[in-house]
């Protein structure tokens, strides 16, 4: 409530704001294909298909954090706050977990059990649109110091 509210005539989403979402959707896309395709040569095409759901599942979980603030950096405990996004991120983690652990799961999503070491090939790939975002935050922030910083001190 410490905004104005956003004009009427407005974008809902500026071009810079489009473009930028277009470019993590894109890195997910690229390392959700490279899981598939990695994991279709080493496993078979089932477990190559159940770790690419999961790992674009914690892309988009990890994302999430950090979209709550365009500057600060995901790994600021500020996020520990906000109890309800908490929650529901909570609630994220248990789904993502069970869909492919859970036996009845398995048979609806079509699924099937991971491995631990092809959890962790889920991870990290899922942590690309994090890497990308902390760069993109580390040189706004610099940019703001830049133009904030009186003559002589940058």
């Amino acid at each position: 409530m410490k905004r104005k509210p956003r004009d009427p005539e407005a974008q809902i989403l500026p071009r810079p704001k489009l473009l930028w979402l277009a470019l993590v959707g894109g890195v997910m896309a690229a390392a959700t294909i490279g899981v598939l395709a990695w994991a279709d040569s080493h496993y078979t095409t089932e477990i190559a298909r159940t770790m690419g759901m999961t790992s674009f599942a914690i892309a988009n979980l990890f994302y999430s954090f950090c979209e709550r603030d365009e500057r600060m950096s995901v790994f600021s405990l500020d996020v520990l706050r906000d109890r309800k996004f908490l929650m529901f991120s909570g609630a994220s983690v248990l789904a993502i977990i069970l869909a492919p652990q859970l036996n009845l799961l398995n048979r609806i999503l079509q699924t099937t059990p991971l491995t631990l070491h092809q959890w962790l090939i889920c991870v990290v790939a899922a942590l690309a649109a994090v890497v990308l975002t902390e760069i993109r935050k580390f040189m706004l922030r610099r940019r703001e110091m830049e133009t904030t910083a009186p003559l002589g001190e940058v």
